[in-house]
């Protein structure tokens, strides 16, 4: 086997954990000062910079100016297939890279682009993805005589983030038992009515329904069989809706499959895009769904296979960025995936990613930054082996890969009930292994397999209650975010 050792669950605490361990002293002693002066000290000592560009909580909305001066683009190498708008424009999207008075630089798909002011440049944070559209390039290497006629920044338009209901979600599981909060650290995948059943006594923190539950369903009775669930919660139900599949809920309660990103795109461009994933989700949202898994993040380079808008990496950052932005604005929640990288999937075994390390930092990363600066809600880490970053365990598991998610939001292993991580002869039950990496929240096809073997590593263990309240801290702020738990 991996020889995975079995080390208490209180040794994956972060230093979030310390933070919201202190946060539950002052809430259970009221001492508010002396609560500051500790948090006073856990920034100062933990250097906290919240000049982070990626992760700001109150960043700038996003702004857009215009510009008709003539101005002046070179770049150090020969940009690739350029796309029009609807205005005839052409635009690069990339990262700000370096910022001076009068110019700045791009870095994107195409290359690192030095813009040039004739005038002084607009404010923009240094790391932050824009948008720079644009006139006909001319000579070879060089793009001149251009006028920037918009300039767009991507910045949290969502106005809170999860991290913003800490305080309040650790006043609320204050009161629950372990067994509750234990419950609350599953999401149940693809449900059917007897599973339903089994499993609602329990209050998991919600379903990821793909079509199982919808199957015979009208629109009509998909909505009153959601609000027979809610008379039966206890801590509000989560419910997501898989939008990607190919056996879609939308699919089955509509009789059609709604269009993917690549068709949307073909049709209309970036705007077709935008315009139909607004459409998906204020159907979900009638539909009484809370939360999509949306379609795939990441930017795709495998030679053998066309991924269209995947394969073009400032396509797929600005798909992650109008996800984020859009969902935040009809009020759904958003789940990016596959982090950190998009992979080829098997029948039989584990798939395997076998990018540099240096993609997932910089490339295949970039569309789930771009994302969660947007305001996305939660990353997806699947039952694939990034060997790059940790050649023994899935991201699902691997402490490796979570450490790289620099997110207030909330991490979800995969199903962890999947046949295919048995041949990693785990010493521990692959709930337990999560949650001691970092995860927060677990997709499971065997939820009362799962959810005993997790208490009851819980209750031998005297370490764990710090690792467990984390982790439903982050869910229970999240429902918070959604409006599904009322603060108090």
């Amino acid at each position: 086997g991996l020889g995975i050792p079995a080390e208490p669950l209180f040794r994956s605490i972060s230093i979030d954990v310390l933070f919201i361990a202190m946060m539950k002293e002052a809430f259970m002693m009221k001492r508010l000062i002396p609560f500051l002066l500790l948090l006073c000290f856990f920034c100062s000592s933990c250097g906290i910079d919240s000049s982070s560009p990626l992760f700001q909580q109150g960043s700038e909305t996003e702004s857009s100016q215009h510009y008709s001066q003539s101005n002046h683009v070179s770049s150090e190498h020969q940009e690739q297939e350029e796309n029009k708008n609807t205005q005839g424009l052409f635009v690069i999207t990339g990262k700000v890279k370096e910022m001076g008075e009068t110019s700045f630089t791009l870095e994107s798909a195409g290359g690192s682009y030095f813009i040039s002011y004739p005038e002084q440049s607009p404010i923009l944070a240094k790391g932050a993805w824009v948008d720079v559209f644009y006139q006909k390039s001319g000579l070879e290497g060089t793009l001149q005589a251009v006028e920037i006629q918009k300039i767009k920044e991507y910045s949290d338009t969502s106005g809170t983030r999860i991290g913003d209901f800490y305080g309040d979600a650790l006043s609320y599981i204050y009161g629950m038992s372990l067994e509750q909060k234990i419950a609350q650290l599953f999401l149940v995948l693809d449900p059917d009515k007897a599973m339903i059943e089994q499993v609602v006594p329990f209050h998991p923190a919600g379903f990821l329904f793909q079509s199982s539950y919808a199957y015979g369903k009208t629109s009509e009775q998909w909505l009153q069989s959601l609000s027979s669930l809610k008379e039966k919660q206890n801590t509000p139900f989560l419910f997501i809706a898989e939008t990607s599949s190919e056996n879609s809920l939308y699919e089955k309660l509509t009789g059609a499959p709604f269009p993917d990103t690549q068709q949307l795109y073909t049709a209309g461009g970036i705007t077709g895009v935008q315009e139909g994933l607004r459409e998906q989700f204020q159907w979900l949202k009638q539909m009484g769904l809370h939360a999509a898994l949306g379609p795939d993040t990441g930017f795709y380079d495998h030679p053998q296979q066309n991924k269209g808008l995947l394969a073009d990496s400032a396509l797929s950052c600005l798909l992650a960025a109008s996800q984020a932005a859009i969902s935040n604005e009809e009020g759904i929640g958003l789940i990016l995936h596959p982090f950190p990288g998009l992979y080829i999937e098997k029948i039989d075994e584990l798939p395997v990613n076998n990018s540099p390390y240096e993609d997932f930092l910089f490339q295949d990363h970039d569309p789930f930054r771009v994302g969660l600066q947007a305001g996305a809600d939660c990353l997806l880490l699947p039952n694939c082996i990034y060997t790059e970053v940790d050649p023994d365990l899935p991201a699902s598991l691997s402490r490796k890969v979570m450490a790289m998610a620099e997110t207030d939001g909330v991490l979800l292993s995969d199903d962890i009930s999947d046949a295919k991580l048995i041949a990693l002869e785990l010493e521990e039950p692959a709930s337990v292994t999560a949650i001691k990496a970092g995860a927060h929240l677990l997709l499971t096809s065997h939820f009362a397999k799962d959810y005993q073997e997790l208490l009851a590593a819980a209750q031998k263990e005297e370490g764990s209650a710090f690792a467990i309240d984390l982790a439903v801290t982050k869910v229970v702020a999240w429902k918070m975010k959604l409006g599904l738990i009322m603060e108090d």
